[in-house]
């Protein structure tokens, strides 16, 4: 399924300025992100109905996930992430929000999510604090 926030639009690097115009963030005197990442190498499983499969999480934020994939799907697309978080594993909504491409293929995806749990701000700011 499409989300339908992200359907036909440039959304890597910019973002809509006073007149609803999409320019890059940098030419709006914006940060890239509104929030900082963690690197981080953890295991994951992604399901995007039918498919499922494993990717390791490369970085975590508050409100995103950037993981290594065997198999990438077009932005807008909504998965269900599941990362081992101490003794649970953590259910979370996502949308594809980009690709990276390395050697020719997209092996990368980034994800923007969709309403993350209580549980999920705790690890990210549990791992923010261990470094």
């Amino acid at each position: 399924m499409i989300h339908d926030e992200y359907k036909g639009r440039q959304l890597y690097g910019t973002s809509p300025d006073r007149t609803g115009q999409f320019r890059p963030y940098r030419e709006q005197g914006m940060k890239r992100r509104a929030h900082e990442r963690v690197d981080v190498n953890m295991s994951a499983s992604i399901y995007c109905s039918p498919y499922l499969f494993d990717g390791k999480v490369r970085n975590v934020s508050e409100k995103g996930i950037c993981m290594h994939t065997m198999m990438c799907f077009p932005k807008g697309t909504e998965c269900k992430l599941m990362i081992a978080a101490k003794e649970r594993v953590l259910e979370l909504n996502a949308c594809v929000t980009r690709l990276e491409k390395r050697d020719g293929f997209n092996d990368t995806m980034g994800f923007v999510l969709l309403n993350p749990p209580p549980e999920y701000i705790e690890l990210v700011e549990s791992l923010r604090q261990s470094l």
